[in-house]
């Protein structure tokens, strides 16, 4: 699925998610258990507005971000908390957005870690474009003959990114620079 969407201009990147934050639409994406889940409680608790949770769905022509959700997924206490407080306080979004900034994080525990100098496209190659993986994507890329329009899709992604977005290196779970 996460193949069809890139060919018809849609970038899905996994571990993230979106939210109306003063009239603002920021999406936030970042390797799974790097307290994601907790900060999007906080900025709803503080008023903010769930779009999505969960993959974090870009039209790149528009730059606009659709909502979708893992709703369904409660496992964790922090995400069944989660829920019920969107659930609550009926916050729930249903239409696309204009994308105003695209937060990429990574957050470390370890003072010693550098996770500096990385931009925009090491970060998509790192939580997107996962169907590359996929022995049997790749069967079908072979397949129809598709090697070369991925490839030039994703370079062209590279040359013509329009999406504002900012690496934040987060150290030892300290969120307070985004909101400054």
């Amino acid at each position: 699925l996460d193949i069809l969407f890139f060919q018809k201009g849609y970038l899905t990147i996994l571990a993230g998610f979106t939210i109306n934050y003063q009239g603002k639409i920021i999406s936030m994406a970042g390797p799974s258990m790097n307290g994601k889940t907790t900060l999007l409680k906080k900025i709803i608790e503080g008023g903010g507005r769930y779009i999505s949770e969960g993959p974090i769905i870009i039209d790149i022509k528009n730059n606009q971000v659709f909502p979708c959700s893992n709703i369904e997924k409660k496992g964790r206490k922090i995400s069944r908390e989660l829920y019920q407080l969107i659930n609550k306080n009926h916050i729930k979004h249903y239409q696309k957005e204009k994308l105003n900034m695209l937060y990429l994080i990574v957050n470390s525990t370890n003072f010693d870690f550098d996770a500096t100098n990385k931009d925009f496209f090491d970060f998509i190659l790192f939580r997107s474009l996962l169907f590359l993986k996929s022995p049997f994507i790749s069967a079908y890329i072979f397949k129809n003959n598709l090697t070369k329009k991925i490839f030039d899709q994703i370079s062209n992604l590279r040359k013509n990114i329009s999406i504002n977005n900012r690496f934040l290196p987060i150290k030892n779970y300290d969120y307070d620079q985004i909101f400054n």
